[in-house]
């Protein structure tokens, strides 16, 4: 009998063979794998001793095998088989890890894990289940043997066979308790292949199936069902079931204690991504501090998620993100970081007049934490840039580009150097927005800017600014025609020879004041 078991065991190496080749060439990371001594270095005495009892009882099994039996007989000892099999798949994945995870500590590059000692208990998983099947016999545990079929070619990432056994799971054994599990798995398939309606109809079947199981198995598999359904009614666009249900989810979470704990931080992430998308920051907040207890927890929530969005170049996401964030807390130093991202964004997508409405509405804060006060030094930044970089356009020839510069050194000279000028800018700036204004055609308005900085006695640039501002105030005289006959000077002249004394002794006696 064990020369006949031997020759069974022979053809199943065969057969072994035979599936490897039928899925096609062997992947050479099977072929080089970890060594066995690495994988038996990082087992503990217990898993050693398990992993023996189960190569005896799969010899034991396979005598049994060889033997005449009953049908039922063999496919009960076909069902240990998958079983054993599926249990060596999971210890020898966990092994694979550990290995995985000692060879980066000593400095490996490799990318991913090797699998290859684990993958072949698959395929002879696959192989067991399979031979019930052809029994053709009313096992009792029929529903199982699908699970079994459908689970290992899902591992082995052979979506078509693991979809087409967990379909025939859901279809013929539609109260089994793997039903849950297969639709679930064919829900995951139609979603990640965009088939948002299909997906729905699954998860809706997988959640129906997992609520009337247990309450100790429903908290386990319910959450994640709620989780992707959840994701379904929001990609179909049914916000209000698809903030509903991930509510449910995350109440159904937070039964199971630390088990979910990941899941249950995720689905609060998702949660805000519906609440605020959907324009309902105010459900937000109350929510989020019933829930979390946190008032803080909301806000940098959507901080992170902003800034997921700014990574992934969408901008007008974190557009919609941060203006939900301002509305949380608008007093806080974090809405005033959000404050300069808002207007960061608007700059980058060329929102000039958005920008614009946005500064007018600016409390600059007084100190702060390092981040804030980085933050208001940037905002300061980037105001002076987008005026300079519009004036440069103008010269360039940009239609337009001369009012954005105009409007933006006036914000940049009232919101901020009006209030702190550490650097002594005012005058610099004067005189750009003086020359802007003679562009735009408004002399008077550009002779009162340089008046300025020849009183600020800024030798940098009152030579140039004296000799401006007279330029400008001869332009508003030829402009002015209402004093062409009269006889006594107009105010505009009587302010030209002003503009004259006042530069001579702006300047004192310098060269530039004699001349």
């Amino acid at each position: 009998m064990r020369s006949e078991a031997a020759v069974r065991l022979a053809l199943s190496s065969l057969m072994l063979l035979g599936v490897l080749l039928g899925a096609g060439a062997v992947p050479a990371a099977w072929a080089a794998g970890y060594a066995t001594s690495e994988l038996k270095a990082v087992e503990t005495e217990n898993e050693s001793k398990v992993r023996d009892l189960r190569r005896q009882e799969i010899t034991q099994l396979r005598i049994t095998l060889g033997r005449r039996n009953p049908a039922n007989r063999r496919a009960d000892l076909y069902f240990r088989l998958a079983e054993i099999y599926l249990e060596a798949y999971r210890t020898e994945y966990l092994l694979e890890g550990r290995v995985h995870e000692k060879r980066l500590e000593a400095g490996s590059k490799e990318k991913g894990i090797d699998h290859s000692h684990s993958r072949p208990h698959l395929l002879e998983g696959i192989k067991a289940s399979q031979e019930i099947l052809r029994l053709g016999i009313p096992y009792p545990r029929l529903d199982q043997v699908y699970f079994f079929l459908g689970f290992n070619y899902g591992e082995l990432g052979n979506q078509k066979e693991s979809l087409r056994y967990f379909g025939e799971l859901a279809r013929r054994f539609p109260d089994s308790p793997f039903t849950a599990e297969a639709y679930q798995q064919m829900g995951d398939a139609a979603f990640a292949s965009g088939q948002f309606r299909a997906a729905q109809g699954h998860f809706e079947a997988a959640a129906a199936q997992a609520s009337r199981r247990g309450p100790s198995e429903s908290t386990a598999t319910l959450p994640r069902i709620l989780h992707r359904l959840a994701w379904s009614y929001y990609r179909t666009r049914q916000f209000d079931r698809a903030v509903d249900t991930m509510k449910r989810a995350i109440t159904a979470a937070q039964k199971s204690d630390e088990k979910l704990l990941s899941l249950r931080e995720e689905a609060l992430r998702d949660m805000a991504i519906f609440l605020t998308e959907t324009g309902k920051a105010e459900e937000a907040v109350a929510y989020f501090r019933s829930v979390v207890g946190d008032k803080s927890f909301y806000p940098k929530l959507l901080e992170k998620l902003g800034k997921q969005y700014e990574r992934g170049v969408e901008p007008a996401k974190a557009t919609q993100v941060y203006e939900s964030l301002l509305k949380t807390d608008p007093e806080s130093e974090a809405a005033f970081r959000v404050f300069v991202k808002l207007v960061d964004l608007e700059l980058r997508r060329a929102r000039y007049r958005e920008a614009l409405d946005r500064l007018r509405k600016v409390r600059l804060p007084k100190g702060g934490d390092p981040d804030t006060q980085v933050a208001a030094q940037n905002l300061r930044a980037m105001v002076r840039r987008t005026a300079t970089e519009q004036h440069e356009k103008h010269r360039k020839g940009t239609a337009g580009a001369l009012e954005l510069a105009e409007a933006f050194y006036v914000t940049y000279l009232n919101t901020f150097l009006a209030k702190d000028d550490p650097r002594q800018e005012t005058p610099e700036i004067r005189m750009y927005l003086a020359e802007v204004k003679r562009d735009l055609g408004r002399s008077r308005e550009a002779s009162e800017l340089y008046h300025k900085v020849v009183d600020s006695g800024d030798r940098r640039y009152a030579k140039e600014a004296g000799a401006l501002w007279m330029s400008s105030l001869a332009e508003a005289m030829r402009k002015d025609k209402s004093n062409a006959k009269a006889h006594e000077p107009s105010e505009l002249e009587r302010e030209f020879i002003s503009a004259a004394d006042a530069l001579q002794e702006a300047l004192g006696e310098t060269p530039e004041g004699r001349e």
